[in-house]
């Protein structure tokens, strides 16, 4: 039975996110990825990944030309995922980097380590109409020294 999903992402996390789910046997059908990637970052980018793969990849949401896919996931993608896009999908799945609800959005790590916080983690959700909100399907935490850690 084909599994088949639509992946968005940046950074290198997302590079292993789409290797982690072609290892499982899902087929990845398109891919969204910026057009370049930060000099800071290192490569190799989801983009060159995805294409070296022979995967599609477009720059927009609205360019994406697969329907009816198992899994629409998000995994460290900048832009928030539009209703349309989700429908694509049975399940619409966001990563987040941060354990849910108390760090949501943007540079939630320096706020954890800001606010002093003992624990840190992240986190699967479903994806609704907002920034990392709707329902929660695992959040993992851990341990941190807030005072030992920095941004």
């Amino acid at each position: 039975m084909s599994r088949d999903a639509i992946l968005l992402g940046s950074k290198p996390a997302s590079v292993v996110a789409l290797l982690h789910l072609l290892r499982q046997g899902w087929m990845v059908k398109e891919v969204v990825a910026s057009p370049s990637q930060p000099d800071w970052l290192p490569p190799p980018s989801l983009r060159d990944v995805a294409a070296k793969l022979g995967i599609r990849v477009v720059e927009h949401q609205d360019e994406l030309m697969a329907a009816d896919v198992d899994l629409v996931v998000s995994y460290m993608c900048r832009s928030l995922v539009t209703e349309r896009t989700r429908a694509r999908g049975k399940y619409a799945l966001n990563f987040h980097a941060g354990p849910l609800p108390e760090f949501g959005g943007w540079a939630f790590y320096n706020v954890a380590i800001l606010e002093g916080a003992s624990q840190y983690g992240c986190t699967c959700h479903l994806m609704d109409d907002g920034f990392d909100t709707g329902p929660i399907v695992e959040v993992r935490r851990f341990e941190i020294d807030a005072a030992a850690e920095t941004a």
